[in-house]
């Protein structure tokens, strides 16, 4: 797993862990500045239970989930649902989270208050890791793009359980003749190369079967 944390959401028991019931806002993430809003029923560390309108089409999908006032974003697999006069009722388990969000929703469980200096906390930990774009796509798709990377010589290997060291910049979709959608990213990485890091920064096509494509790439 790109993302140690993530490690933790191997075990099939995914509700056998402590767990707030109350409601939180949560909205199905659709696209970039499109959200369909829900109601958030029950979360733990390691999986959530949620409202929403509509049914979300595939196994996996992104939410925004609203604790402390802190917005969150998850990638999701559905691992069990409802459907009924109220809408549909999905129990997901998590498959990309931020780690420092993920400590965020541990502390909101387990009603243990935050860091007295918050913010510095915060920008320290968002140094340290990948930026949202990335964490939010499947993780096998994570992987597959960290392994191109790192294969072309363009990424130093991460540590294992340690974040690699790179940052996505989402450029959009376009279609494909059959009407598929592609998602169009730039990731920007390092390597260190005779004692001196190098920068390089990659195209890449993702289709929704997580099926990738490198397009030009430069220095």
């Amino acid at each position: 797993m790109i993302d140690g944390i993530l490690g933790l959401f191997k075990h099939d028991d995914w509700r056998g862990q402590p767990r707030k019931a109350e409601p939180f806002p949560v909205a199905w993430l659709v696209a970039d500045h499109v959200q369909k809003p829900g109601k958030g029923l029950e979360i733990s560390a390691k999986d959530v239970v949620f409202m929403l309108n509509e049914r979300p089409p595939g196994k996996d999908f992104n939410i925004l989930l609203q604790i402390r006032g802190r917005r969150i974003a998850v990638r999701v697999e559905v691992v069990h649902e409802e459907t009924g006069q109220g809408g549909h009722r999905f129990g997901c388990k998590y498959v990309g989270l931020k780690a420092d969000d993920w400590d965020a929703i541990v502390r909101y469980v387990n009603d243990t208050p935050e860091p007295e200096n918050k913010a510095a906390e915060e920008l320290k930990e968002q140094q340290q890791k990948p930026d949202d774009a990335y964490r939010v796509i499947p993780m096998a798709v994570q992987e597959k793009l960290v392994a191109i990377l790192v294969k072309t010589n363009r990424l130093e290997p991460p540590a294992e359980g340690q974040a690699p060291a790179l940052r996505m910049t989402y450029l959009g979709a376009s279609k494909k003749a059959d009407g598929t959608k592609l998602h169009n990213v730039t990731i920007h990485s390092r390597r260190q190369i005779n004692d001196e890091w190098v920068a390089f920064d990659t195209q890449f096509r993702i289709d929704e079967a997580g099926n990738i494509e490198q397009q030009e790439k430069h220095h």
